[in-house]
């Protein structure tokens, strides 16, 4: 997937702006789960394998994929 930020964008620091507390984003007390299954050769047509992953941070799906 491409960027969704124009690529002529310039990213500078703000000299005058306002600290941010990072401590706020850290996110304390939220469950981070991982889940993974495979089936090993079941595919009937070509004998290969299936396999799959997906993370939870709290009950968002943050990441998956699925590979044969």
């Amino acid at each position: 997937m491409d960027t969704p930020m124009a690529m002529t964008t310039n990213l500078t620091k703000d000299e005058e702006g306002e600290s941010i507390d990072n401590k706020k984003y850290r996110g304390q007390g939220v469950d981070v789960m991982c889940f993974a299954d495979s089936d090993l050769g079941r595919c009937m047509v070509d004998r290969k394998s299936t396999s799959g992953v997906c993370a939870f941070v709290g009950l968002a799906l943050t990441s998956w994929f699925s590979k044969k």
